[in-house]
């Protein structure tokens, strides 16, 4: 098994032994997504998985739902890797500007000790559903989202959250715009993430 780390420009590749290490550098216009995204670990070393555990802090949690704007989780991820990844992938596929969110913060780092982090990436030009199934498809080979990501999109739709979550998990922070032409989803789910993102702990606040 090989353990994997990326940087910017290289992908650094070890068994678990630590033995044959070595080096497998990227040319300038090659980026790194298109190799395996690796093994990640938490701080003790434990595969990095998304926690399922449950609370009883809950709240009522809203999102921007749509089935026609090409928007994507990508959790447990490097954050520069995120912004380069929806940078050259928007270009490549002509899907307009889009915003990178970061939903939420996380104690989790890969085994080289960078930190990972919690994101979603939202492209503004409106395309059929068909289209958006395809990417999900196309972003999951590449490494960018999860397996469990793209099976929940069978439902037909694609939901990101705007407000907070169980009282600690503030409402997903815009970390970068890339104007790059058609806006209307980003636009769409900035509208509503204005209007919803305070309902959830308002409600709350009032039934304690």
């Amino acid at each position: 098994m090989r353990l994997g780390c990326f940087t910017k420009n290289r992908l650094i590749q070890v068994n678990l032994s630590g033995e044959n290490a070595k080096l497998v550098k990227h040319s300038e216009k090659e980026l790194a997504y298109k190799e395996p995204k690796g093994f990640q670990a938490d701080f003790s070393g434990n595969k990095a998985i998304e926690d399922m555990t449950h609370s009883n802090e809950g709240n009522v949690v809203l999102g921007f739902t749509s089935s026609n704007f090409l928007m994507l989780d990508s959790d447990d991820q490097i954050e520069y890797y995120v912004l380069e990844f929806a940078n050259e992938y928007g270009k490549f596929h002509k899907l307009g500007s889009h915003i990178v969110l970061r939903t939420s913060k996380s104690t989790k780092t890969d085994l080289f000790g960078n930190r990972l982090g919690n994101y979603a990436i939202i492209f503004g030009k409106p395309i059929m559903w068909s289209e958006v199934q395809w990417h999900i498809k196309e972003v999951l080979r590449l490494g960018a989202i999860n397996r469990a990501f793209a099976k929940l999109r069978d439902f037909g739709t694609i939901t990101i959250r705007v407000n907070f979550k169980n009282k600690k998990i503030p409402p997903p922070e815009v970390i970068r715009f890339c104007n790059n032409g058609e806006m209307t989803g980003i636009v769409a789910y900035i509208k509503h993430k204005n209007t919803c993102e305070g309902l959830g702990e308002s409600w709350l606040q009032k039934s304690n």
